[in-house]
Order: C-alpha cells, then sequence, then structure tokens
C-alpha cells in the first residue's frame, strides 16, 4: 500500500492498478519480463500497453499477463496495435474476474485534458536480477508533475499529442498508468511510453582568434524526461483500432 496524496489515511493498493506482463516459452514455459500494462476494462478483460514490447517476441512464445503477488498467469489474445504510434492492446482470455482498483474505459466517455502542471503519479513494474540471476520484479512509484503538453502531433517523439514528465520512466514502467495525484476516485491521465533528452545550456563562451576563426566552449546539463499518451490519446488509438 502507498499514499498518493497529501492525506497519508489515503492509500492504493499498487499492485492492482498496473499488471505486468511476460513473454512464456511455450516448449518449457520460462517466462521472460517485457513491460507493464494498464487494465482498459476489467469487465471487457482488455489491457492496454506499448507495442514497442511486441519488438522482442520469439515465435515460440505467447504473451502472458500476471497480477502481481500471485502466481496466476492468463494468456493475452486478440493482440492489436498502432500501425504509427506505440500503443498495443489485447484481451485476457479467462472466466475469473480479475481484480483491478479502477476502471479506465469509464473515463473515455468525457476524458477530463491534462494540464500544465498537474501533479502526477506514475506506476509500473521494476525488474531487476537477483544474485542467482533471476529477474525480480516489484511495483513502483514516481511522483513529479507535467512540465509540457500539447494537443499537437509530434512524429520527432512518436507521439500523437506531447505530454512530457519532470522525471525520466525506469527500464519496465512502459505501458504503466500514470494518475492525478490526490484525486479520488483514481483519474487516469494516460500510460508511459517512452524518454526523451531535454539540453539546458548552463554556460557559453566565445573566443575570437586571429583571422576569422572562431572557438566556442559551451556547458549543457542533459535531463531526461518521461513521456505519455493522454486519454484522449488512448480514446483516439481504441477507435482506429475498433475496440470501443
Amino acid at each position: 500500500m502507498i499514499a498518493v496524496g497529501t492525506d497519508m489515511s489515503f492509500t492504493i493498493n499498487v499492485d492492482k492498478l498496473v499488471f505486468p506482463v511476460f513473454a512464456r516459452n511455450k516448449i518449457n514455459s520460462i517466462l521472460r519480463y517485457l513491460g507493464s500494462a494498464t487494465m482498459l476494462s476489467k469487465n471487457k478483460k482488455v489491457i492496454v500497453f506499448c507495442k514497442h514490447v511486441l519488438q522482442n517476441i520469439c515465435e515460440h512464445e505467447e504473451l502472458v499477463l500476471n497480477v502481481y503477488g500471485t502466481q496466476d498467469l492468463y494468456v493475452l489474445s486478440d493482440v492489436v496495435f498502432s500501425k504509427k504510434f506505440d500503443f498495443s492492446a489485447a484481451r485476457i482470455e479467462t472466466s475469473d474476474e480479475v481484480k483491478c482498483d479502477y476502471n479506465f474505459i469509464e473515463k473515455l466517455n468525457n476524458p477530463v485534458p491534462v494540464m500544465m502542471n498537474n501533479d502526477v503519479v506514475a506506476m509500473g513494474i521494476f525488474a531487476e536480477e537477483d544474485n542467482i540471476k533471476q529477474v525480480v520484479i516489484r511495483p513502483e512509484v514516481r511522483k513529479g508533475y507535467v512540465p509540457r503538453c500539447s494537443p499537437k502531433e509530434d512524429m520527432l517523439i512518436g507521439a500523437r499529442s506531447t505530454n512530457v514528465l519532470s522525471f525520466p520512466i525506469p527500464s519496465g514502467f512502459s505501458g504503466g498508468p500514470i494518475f492525478l495525484q490526490n484525486s479520488f476516485p483514481l483519474e487516469v491521465k494516460g500510460i508511459m511510453f517512452n524518454n526523451i533528452e531535454s539540453k539546458i545550456s548552463i554556460y557559453s563562451h566565445e573566443e575570437v582568434k586571429s583571422g576569422n576563426e572562431r572557438c566556442v566552449e559551451t556547458v549543457v546539463r542533459v535531463e531526461e524526461l518521461g513521456l505519455f499518451h493522454s486519454v484522449e490519446d488512448i480514446k483516439y488509438f481504441l477507435s482506429e483500432l475498433n475496440l470501443i
């Protein structure tokens, strides 16, 4: 359990907010962690995640979803993805209830635009190797704000709109949800998908040498910032894929 607002009594269960996706070997059942997923509809059992994780799938592997903290593995079928953007969706093959603490699809009818300076919480699955070379996963949280957002398409970063986070997205967080801080019930703002670099000039000095030769010394600080697809983007992707 974690607190996501200033009121420490307001806690949520991260285990039921973000879901790890694996590639499972069909021959020996070995699991390989790929990334995070966000539940779109717990009733229709549809999840959304990033298309780039599909690039690592081999012919002898299948996509499976896990509910963190359990041994339950669900095969993902009917995988579809955007041709242009880093977005995928799939159905969970199970008749059982998949527990989730929010229902994202309810927000798509009247999406609330993300605003510059919104305080947000990012949730994803972090993966690392232990001392015996086994992959250990755990849900983690990052907090920050939205320093920049624009409804315009930016193909330089592969996004339908530009939505930037004040912190970088750790490996394994792609596909995880972004929530508005201090919102109850939880207000989903989008899903993470990539990072960009931002350069800030710290110092610049130009020296003119003999003739017209010039020497410029510049010192810059490089910051890494996260990117996410907004709710409006996700609604567009789902319509494009005939899922809503």
